[in-house]
């Protein structure tokens, strides 16, 4: 009987390990991106179109700011995440709501916008 559950503890070993690493995997893939990897969506041709080079320039300004505090609290959030999974196996701001992912996003595209209708526009 000894030698039983011996030969069965390997086994049990093996099985929690793999899903000890299965978890964790799944949860660092649910970690947030850093702002650096967040891809810009595509606001359209139109958004500024009836903006002066002034505007362009003072809407650039506003999303470059915005962009810059959203990347800060994005890089918190991610960094909180890594150290949730590597403290307990769990992404402690991902489940804490704080993604700035689409807002980061959409500033970026619209930032985009900006610099396409700027240099339609010709500003220096």
């Amino acid at each position: 009987m000894i030698n039983n559950s011996l030969n069965k503890s390997p086994k049990r070993n093996r099985f929690h390990a793999l899903y000890l690493h299965d978890y964790s995997h799944s949860a660092y893939r649910r970690l947030r991106p850093r702002p650096q990897n967040i891809a810009a969506v595509d606001i359209g041709q139109n958004e500024y179109r009836a903006f002066s080079c002034t505007q362009l320039d003072d809407a650039e300004v506003q999303y470059d700011q915005a962009l810059k505090n959203l990347s800060a609290e994005q890089n918190r959030a991610a960094t909180g995440d890594a150290w949730g999974v590597f403290l307990i196996g769990l992404p402690i701001s991902s489940m804490a709501g704080t993604d700035k992912e689409t807002a980061i996003a959409v500033t970026k595209g619209k930032l985009q916008a900006i610099e396409r209708q700027q240099r339609r526009r010709d500003c220096s």
